[in-house]
């Protein structure tokens, strides 16, 4: 329950505020709810403490469940605009304001769309569209998207697919998934054909993709992963898969926070030059899908064997 409340208490605050926060979760619980936050260290480090002092992004109201950020004083032909959707239950893997102060420095806005529970924005957004065609437009529209210097689309879990669709609509400059999932296969036609709308998925190997920079971060040794991460680059030979090839768990972001590397990671994923991020995908991935699931499955570790198959085999 501490760490729900902790949980909940962090996603809705900037990065500065998070900051502030967490130095005072010694005075308020002690040690022990430090480490309820995996966090806390990140947050505290003294660069982070450094730039709480700065000026913070700015949040927008009257959103709802989605939070908006903005760089006041910031034309939109300066700023980065990212477009995140959520993965179950709105999250994001890590506290939002966590997240957004791994993206690289410089003025930005940052749109967080988050899902109701088991959803995965079968039914689109409340107030953007029914569909990823109607929400691509609606962003297009609202966000006046064309205006901004770059525009990065990001997906969470079973988000993420949605989160593509979209970025191709959007012809976004960067779309990255994080531990991207196939939540249901009527995901991808639901509603739009009754609706009158053509069910034409825009992620299909018929169709060039629009995306400049396509990625997924995936753990090796979580299988049910890796075959959906396959499947991807299937429909899109460009994609590039980062692999770790040490976790064993959905969520990506955590360890890769823990480890110290998450925000040199963001970096060089959405840095100009593609190359670095390219060859860090060509040789995690052939480590990953040649030597480590090969070892484990000779010793019967690499099994499938999460809550997403076993919610399948029950449907």
């Amino acid at each position: 329950m501490r760490l729900h409340c902790l949980q909940r208490a962090s996603n809705d605050l900037p990065p500065g505020d998070l900051t502030r926060l967490y130095l005072q979760l010694p005075a308020i619980g002690g040690r022990d709810i430090c480490k309820l936050a995996p966090q806390f260290r990140y947050m505290t480090a003294p660069a982070r403490r450094r730039a709480a002092a700065q000026p913070q992004l700015e949040k927008q109201p009257n959103l709802g469940a989605h939070l908006y950020y903005k760089t006041p004083d910031a034309l939109a032909a300066q700023k980065t605009l990212y477009i995140m959707f959520s993965g179950q239950n709105g999250g994001f893997f890590v506290p939002l304001s966590v997240f957004v102060s791994l993206l690289p420095d410089g003025p930005k806005d940052v749109l967080a769309i988050r899902s109701t529970l088991e959803n995965f924005f079968l039914d689109g957004v409340e107030g953007f569209g029914g569909n990823a065609y109607d929400v691509a437009n609606a962003l297009r529209e609202k966000m006046r998207t064309e205006d901004y210097n770059k525009v990065v689309v990001l997906g969470f879990s079973a988000g993420s697919i949605f989160a593509l669709r979209v970025a191709e609509f959007l012809a976004a400059d960067i779309a990255i998934s994080l531990a991207c999932v196939y939540p249901d296969e009527g995901f991808r036609i639901k509603k739009t054909v009754a609706a009158g709308i053509t069910g034409f998925d825009p992620i299909c190997a018929c169709r060039p993709t629009q995306v400049g920079r396509l990625i997924n971060v995936v753990a090796t040794k979580c299988e049910f992963d890796v075959l959906c991460s396959q499947r991807l680059k299937n429909i899109r030979p460009a994609l590039m898969a980062i692999h770790l090839v040490n976790n064993p768990k959905h969520n990506v972001l955590k360890p890769m926070l823990k480890a110290g590397y998450a925000r040199v990671f963001m970096r060089v994923a959405l840095g100009r030059n593609g190359m670095m991020i390219r060859f860090i995908s060509g040789l995690s991935s052939a480590y990953g899908l040649w030597v480590v699931r090969p070892v484990r499955r000779l010793f019967g570790m690499q099994k499938v064997a999460d809550w997403y198959t076993a919610h399948k085999k029950g449907s």
